[in-house]
């Protein structure tokens, strides 16, 4: 990517997938939008965050930056950085 002159910047937006799964579920009570709770909790699952470490440990010359934010968060807080 740097040979072709692009940035490469990698932001992990991260929530535990028991944690996301329920917010799913209150989320569908409110406003019936379904989510399938077993594509959140058993094929995301926690993937994203594993692969979002991997990336920046064996890979991260190819990154000009990198971070994460955490949406575990109680309802009406803002996300934490």
């Amino acid at each position: 990517m740097k040979k072709a002159n692009y940035f490469v910047h990698l932001t992990l937006i991260e929530l535990d997938r028991v944690k996301a799964t329920k917010r799913a579920l209150k989320r569908f009570h409110i406003s019936k939008r379904y989510v399938p709770l077993g594509l959140i909790f058993d094929t995301y699952a926690n993937n994203p965050t594993t692969t979002f470490y991997k990336i920046i440990t064996h890979n991260n010359t190819i990154l000009d930056s990198f971070g994460s934010v955490s949406t575990d968060v109680k309802e009406g807080e803002n996300q934490k950085e």
